[in-house]
């Protein structure tokens, strides 16, 4: 998975911006207004919400609605006014959550205010426009809880079973990780192409030198041709974010890193990460947010591009304290083990793999995975998209002419 050549210390500064506008204000009519229709407690509630993928939150929590008279307040706001606000607010939150000083925006999902003003307005553009994908999506999470799922009939545990523990009913899975072993987990089914997802809450405090992998890989040893996609968690010092890389191979070779931070504590609950792999891209994604695309094209074909081997999926968490916090300079701290991580909640919408006949050699587009509308990103999630490579990318390997005098042909496929 990993490769230490590129973990050389940096030094990362981190800009933010506010999207078309340009500035980190909203426009003075546009103040005249709120102050017009008493926006400030409405103002006040849209500061809790965290991006980016806001656009696509399922409104799940019926207690926390904010007043009544906050959405007929932002209803008689004009368009051009509510964009900008909903800007500020956007920039605001971004800024509190680098400063370590955002409020609970969990408590905050239910907000019909945002869902009324910000989600009904843009997304319901976008379904005119692309629906296809976007409810596709939706429904995608909506149905990715399942209600009772035997850890013994879809995995195996690869290695260190005493390291590996359930909860009570089964429905949460913990990889142990001390100075003598980590632990790790794949699926007994192969596929090529689909939908893949699970929860993952990392290790908490000082967890640096321990890396948490979720990835998949079309060899069940990481043998030297292996085709492989990666979501890389790199745990770090007590206080410090933590980093996540993604990567991919091909026939054995990777070198493919991209390097992001996190806009949320992945420590504090369950996230999703996500991969959507179809013969066109390869979607990374985090809760609903795509925070990276892997291309494929028709005209111009990638041949970095992994699309013939079948793939297990796989999580596990080990050591690697020789590159993976600080290029090596942070060292696992032993007296803080065991390092646990957590999973739970594990989807795959996928084409199995079976031999000799496998179904999905031919074509996978009667799923909704493999559809014209999954071949590239909609408007809204270029959108967050955009956000997120503004403001969250470490390291690109497609922008690093050091190590890349001359960058990979597939580099050219973002441009």
């Amino acid at each position: 998975m990993a490769e230490a050549s590129i973990y050389r210390t940096t030094t990362v500064t981190t800009t933010y911006e506010t999207g078309d506008s340009g500035t980190e204000d909203v426009s003075s009519k546009c103040k005249q207004e709120m102050q017009q229709h008493s926006l400030s407690s409405c103002r006040d509630l849209m500061r809790k919400f965290m991006p980016p993928g806001m656009l696509m939150t399922v409104v799940d929590d019926k207690e926390q609605q904010p007043p009544q008279e906050c959405c007929s307040e932002l209803g008689n706001v004009s368009k051009e006014c509510r964009c900008d606000l909903v800007r500020q607010m956007m920039l605001d939150v971004k800024l509190q959550s680098h400063r370590g000083r955002t409020e609970d925006s969990r408590k905050s999902l239910g907000s019909s205010c945002f869902d009324s003003i910000f989600v009904t307005e843009r997304v319901m553009k976008e379904m005119v426009r692309l629906s296809s994908l976007l409810l596709l999506l939706c429904f995608a999470f909506s149905t990715a809880e399942p209600g009772s799922f035997s850890f013994k009939e879809n995995f195996d545990v690869m290695w260190a079973e005493d390291h590996f523990q359930t909860s009570p009913d089964g429905q949460i899975w913990y990889l142990n990780l001390d100075k003598e072993t980590g632990c790790g987990f794949q699926t007994k089914q192969r596929y090529r192409f689909g939908w893949f997802s699970m929860k993952l809450k990392l290790v908490g405090g000082d967890s640096a030198g321990v890396v948490t992998a979720y990835y998949m890989c079309s060899d069940l040893g990481a043998g030297p041709e292996r085709d492989e996609l990666d979501f890389e968690f790199l745990g770090n010092r007590t206080g410090q974010p933590y980093t996540i890389q993604t990567n991919v191979y091909k026939g054995g070779v990777g070198g493919r890193e991209m390097r992001h931070m996190l806009w949320f504590d992945p420590t504090e609950d369950f996230h999703t990460y996500s991969f959507l792999w179809n013969d066109h891209n390869i979607m990374f994604i985090v809760d609903r947010v795509v925070i990276r695309v892997y291309k494929n094209n028709a005209e111009k074909s990638n041949g970095f591009f992994p699309n013939e081997k079948p793939m297990y999926m796989f999580s596990s968490i080990w050591n690697a304290d020789d590159w993976a916090t600080r290029g090596g300079l942070e060292k696992t701290d032993w007296k803080k083990a065991p390092f646990v991580s957590s999973y739970k909640d594990f989807n795959a919408d996928g084409c199995q793999w079976e031999d000799p006949y496998p179904a999905c050699v031919s074509t996978t587009t009667e799923h909704w995975w493999d559809k014209y509308e999954a071949w590239s990103l909609s408007e809204t999630q270029q959108v967050d998209t955009s956000w997120v490579g503004r403001n969250l990318v470490i390291y690109d390997y497609c922008k690093d002419y050091e190590r890349y005098p001359k960058l990979p042909e597939e580099c050219s496929l973002n441009t």
